[in-house]
Order: structure tokens, then sequence, then C-alpha cells
């Protein structure tokens, strides 16, 4: 996209040097044209680890990434005019080496609940009811292992399975109501029985009420300056023949 911009520009002018600034006023074009770069950042990354505490930012978007696109760029190079002697033509060329000064960071997060249909297999969103939410130990291994990139259906071989019992850790009760009482003896109360939330709750309560969408959310867009800007060769640009 960069090339196609300046190859654009130089057609009629030689300076290249140019912001994004402009194109903010739609974040989806914007975003397309200029996003270069993402990392991204798991449910656990938010809690600060161990013990997996959810706070408000993983109540909110759970896994996203963060996005870097060009804010600023600036370019030099070597110009010069290519001759074509049997045509008789020459093209006003130039060796151009961009330098991304600044950029803007971003958080773009989609929210849409599409995964497998089995809940074992569905993104686990915590156990709930009326008065908060917990995270079980099976929710904390699960997270653990995504966020490693292990899938926790390995024990599907015999000798895997022998060995590492995914299922039981895992998805055997993680789709069960808990009780967090304390204590033998303590009288049941409804407020301590929390319940499993999975993408596939979501969506079951959207079907049966024919409410909900997707969606997508941009956060404003942070203006960052370099410590080191990203050089980018992007070879030799011409101008059409013109005639000598």
């Amino acid at each position: 996209m960069l090339r196609h911009v300046v190859k654009e520009k130089f057609a009629s002018s030689v300076a290249f040097d140019f912001q994004t600034v402009g194109d903010k006023g739609n974040l989806v074009e914007f975003c397309r044209k200029w996003q270069f770069q993402l990392v991204n950042v798991s449910s656990f990354d938010t809690t600060g680890g161990l013990p997996y505490a959810p706070t408000d930012l993983t109540a909110a978007l759970a896994n996203f990434n963060i996005y870097a696109a060009i804010g600023r760029a600036e370019f030099s190079g070597d110009r010069y005019y290519k001759y074509d002697n049997h045509e008789k033509t020459k093209s006003y060329c130039i060796d151009l080496t961009a330098s991304i000064t600044h950029i803007y960071a971003y958080i773009k997060d989609s929210y849409s609940f599409n995964d497998e249909k089995s809940p074992s297999s569905s993104q686990y969103l915590g156990h709930w009811n009326k008065n908060g939410m917990v995270i079980t130990n099976g929710g904390r291994i699960r997270e653990l292992l995504y966020r490693g990139g292990v899938n926790s259906n390995l024990g599907n071989s015999i000798e895997v399975e022998s060995k590492i019992k995914w299922k039981y850790l895992i998805d055997d009760f993680l789709d069960k109501p808990i009780d967090t009482r304390k204590g033998l003896v303590k009288k049941f109360r409804s407020c301590d029985v929390y319940y499993p939330v999975f993408n596939k709750t979501y969506n079951d309560w959207r079907i049966k009420h024919n409410r909900g969408e997707d969606f997508v959310i941009y956060s404003e867009l942070r203006y960052l300056k370099l410590t080191n800007p990203i050089k980018l060769s992007l070879g030799e640009i011409c101008r059409s023949p013109e005639k000598i």
C-alpha cells in the first residue's frame, strides 16, 4: 500500500513526506489502508498472571489485538532519468527508501462469539451468577494451554491419553455449575452457585430471543513517535515516459 500511494504522488509531485491523519475519519478504511503490525493480548495477560483473577479489561475484551498503523513517513533516495534510445523517451525515476517515524497504536476487537458447537470446544467466558463471576481451575488450565498454543484435544490418542488426561483436567467439569461454599456445614445459598458461560451460551440466547448482533470496536488512536524509525526499501519508482 505504501509503495502504491507514493507512486501515485510521484506522478505529479516530488514531495513525498506525508501523514495519515486525514484518513482517521473512517476507521475501517484507515485500518485497512495503513495497519502493518499487530500483537495478540490474551485474557491471561490482562489478569497479571496467576491466580488468574479477571480484571475489568479481561471482562470487557478477553482476547484482543493491539495494532500499529503508519502515522507519518519520510522518504529519501537517488533521483535520475532513464533513457530509452530506441523509443527516444526518458523517465524520471527515484530509488526510494521510506522511513516510518510515527505510528498510530490502537485496539481492535470483534464481538462475534463464533466457534465450535460443543460447549467443551466453545470459548469459556467464566462462571457467572447475578452477583459476579469466577474462573474455575479448569478454566485457568485451559487458558494457559491455549495461550501457549497447546491443543487440549491431544487426548484422542491412546498413548497421549494415558499420560495426560486433558479431558478430565479441562472439559469434564468446565460445563457444570459450581458451588463456592466454604466448609462442610455452611447453608446452601443461591448466590454461591455460579453457572458456566461460553460463546455458545450467548449464541443460543441470540437465537432464542432474536436479539444481539456481531460488531467490531476500535479504541482511540494513539499517536507515537518511534525512537528508531522503521526503514523500508521501496525500490525504483518511475514516472511515465516522455518524449525527448
